[in-house]
């Protein structure tokens, strides 16, 4: 707002600037300009205010889908991980009897490759890898264990190298 031009009463009629303890009075075209001013920017500042409350509430929207996401997120997350506790747990359990023949062992790994493929849907990346095999004969620690033909079962000679 502009500045207005006070006057204050004097015997004399009025004069410029104020006085302590005298009537103050401004122009009428003075007082008008200056409400009409104050009356524009408080218009103004309504619509700013409104701006500000849709961008508030779009806020408020937008965060509360995220929350919703990240909740979901969560609870995916929570699941996948008790599916591979489970799977681990059932692969110790089929680890730990020992009867894990070279046929059951690639039955499980195309049962794992095929539940993997479903979940991820790419076969090549749901290759699981073959166990480890002895660099002398070939055959997976297992199959030696099995076979009872190898040094780690306490044979002195490698058994000749056979193709999985």
């Amino acid at each position: 707002m502009s500045e207005v031009k006070r006057y204050h009463v004097t015997e004399t009629g009025l004069v410029e600037g104020e006085s302590l303890g005298r009537l103050s009075v401004v122009l009428a075209a003075d007082f008008d300009r200056v409400t009409a001013e104050r009356d524009a920017a408080l218009a103004e500042l309504g619509r700013y205010q409104s701006l500000f409350n849709q961008a508030q509430k779009a806020i408020d929207r937008l965060n509360e889908l995220h929350r919703k996401r990240m909740a979901e997120i969560g609870r995916r997350l929570t699941a996948a991980d008790e599916r591979v506790d489970t799977a681990i747990s059932l692969l110790e359990c089929v680890l730990d009897t020992g009867e894990l023949t070279r046929e059951k062992h690639l039955d499980l790994e195309a049962d794992i490759c095929r539940l993997v493929t479903d979940f991820w849907g790419d076969r090549k990346s749901a290759r699981i890898p073959s166990p480890p095999r002895c660099p002398d004969c070939g055959y997976t620690e297992q199959d030696c264990r099995e076979q009872m033909d190898h040094h780690l079962c306490g044979s002195p000679e490698p058994a000749p190298a056979r193709n999985p």
